[in-house]
């Protein structure tokens, strides 16, 4: 008898402990899966929706967030459509249950685009997240041509002087001579080579800021790209070099017993017309240009005058002459093969091409200036000149163009002088913009 009362006590007792081990777990396991259901609330006050902000303006954000629990986490930004951050950002942290912001960003980005932005804020709490936007729009700097450079002199010094509508200013007389060179006005930097050396300048004031020494006799070219803002240079004897945005010069490729007679640098390749030193081949090598590393080559069978990029970066315009007259033919770089163009308009003798106005290019043949659009229909005949070089003004669309006789400046299609600047020994004219 007292062992039935004994076993039917002790298993009272186990069903009480299971039980209250049942209710506590339940309890504890409810409070635990009640979560906080409310997210954050933000309010936005300032600024208006669709209010426009230019360059150097400030930009007041103002807004309420609350919780009825706590504010963990907030951030203020501005970004893009595709949700990329500009200007500034803002982060709170434990604010309480309700947090009133107040602050500015300025807008000091000089190579913003204009566009739709939008004020971002985000909220969190324990468990929730909110997110509220304001839509602006925000106003690019203008571009603006600061100067104008006439490069002149011969392989001992280099004269560097301005032109203006009221003639040729005189700037500065640099101790080097000038083979070739070009500006990076986003990082301001004016690039010049002398056969072996490189000398990197202040753009605007013209002062040395250093120089590097190449391991070779000449330089062939300068090409500023501006997707990464580097200035690739080719040399006589197969080195491609690289100097980046802030002035840094390094080795980008070598290609032993190769002259790089032309390098055009598109975002993603760099095509280099390459000359063998026995004069006896001609070849096209196109490098995936962050990795440094040659894809492919073809051999060029005529003569090759420049290397025009038309937008696509899988069908290049080659310009040249064979067989005694102006071809013009696609390097095709999916087939890496030359097809020849049947359907232009003049076919005269090619001297030297540049890209110029949007969609368009001209080049120097035998009948003068002529101005083809990028479908390769001619839009016009110009001026009975042959340029050592010409450059396109992309604010007021003219061309600037360097012969013995001095700086003729043309109108966006060449058929028109507008000025001329008398002078000797021109080598170059580099624009310096303010961006």
């Amino acid at each position: 008898m007292k062992k039935d009362l004994y076993y039917r006590y002790s298993a009272s007792l186990t069903i009480l402990w299971l039980t209250a081990a049942f209710l506590f777990f339940t309890i504890a396991g409810c409070k635990k899966d009640k979560s906080d259901g409310q997210s954050p609330v933000i309010t936005i006050h300032l600024p208006v929706g669709g209010n426009s902000f230019n360059y150097n303006d400030d930009i007041p954000i103002s807004a309420t967030v609350t919780d009825e629990t706590s504010l963990e986490f907030i951030r203020v930004q501005i970004v893009n459509e595709q949700n990329q951050t500009f200007l500034s950002q803002t982060e709170y942290t434990n604010s309480g249950t309700q947090k009133e912001i107040a602050i500015s960003f300025a807008h000091d980005d000089l190579y913003l685009t204009s566009g739709i932005y939008y004020i971002k804020i985000t909220a969190r709490d324990k468990d929730n997240e909110s997110i509220a936007f304001r839509e602006i729009q925000l106003i690019e700097v203008p571009l603006q041509l600061k100067r104008v450079y006439l490069i002149r002199g011969n392989n001992f010094n280099t004269q560097v002087d301005t032109l203006t509508n009221d003639g040729i200013a005189a700037f500065i007389n640099l101790p080097f001579g000038y083979q070739n060179g070009a500006i990076n006005s986003r990082n301001n930097l004016l690039l010049a080579n002398n056969d072996d050396r490189l000398h990197i300048l202040n753009a605007q004031t013209l002062e040395q800021q250093t120089s590097y020494h190449y391991n070779t006799s000449t330089t062939l070219n300068s090409t500023y790209d501006s997707y990464t803002q580097s200035v690739f240079t080719g040399t006589i004897d197969g080195y491609i070099f690289e100097t980046d945005r802030n002035g840094i010069n390094s080795t980008y490729a070598y290609l032993p017993q190769q002259k790089i007679l032309n390098l055009l640098v598109t975002e993603n390749y760099i095509f280099a017309d390459v000359q063998n030193m026995s004069q006896t081949m001609r070849s096209i090598f196109v490098y995936k240009k962050n990795t440094r590393t040659i894809i492919q080559s073809a051999q060029i069978y005529f003569d090759l005058k420049e290397l025009i990029y038309l937008g696509n970066e899988d069908k290049i315009l080659a310009v040249g002459n064979e067989s005694g007259e102006g071809v013009l033919k696609y390097y095709n770089r999916t087939t890496n093969f030359f097809n020849e163009i049947f359907t232009f308009y003049n076919h005269s003798v090619m001297h030297d091409a540049w890209p110029t106005a949007s969609n368009q290019f001209i080049i120097s043949q035998g009948d003068g200036l002529i101005s083809y659009a990028y479908n390769l229909d001619m839009l016009s005949v110009g001026l009975s000149l042959q340029p050592t070089q010409l450059v396109y003004e992309k604010i007021t669309g003219l061309n600037f163009a360097i012969n013995e006789n001095g700086v003729y400046v043309l109108n966006t299609n060449a058929t028109s002088q507008l000025n001329f600047y008398p002078s000797v020994n021109c080598k170059d004219v580099l624009l310096l913009y303010n961006k």
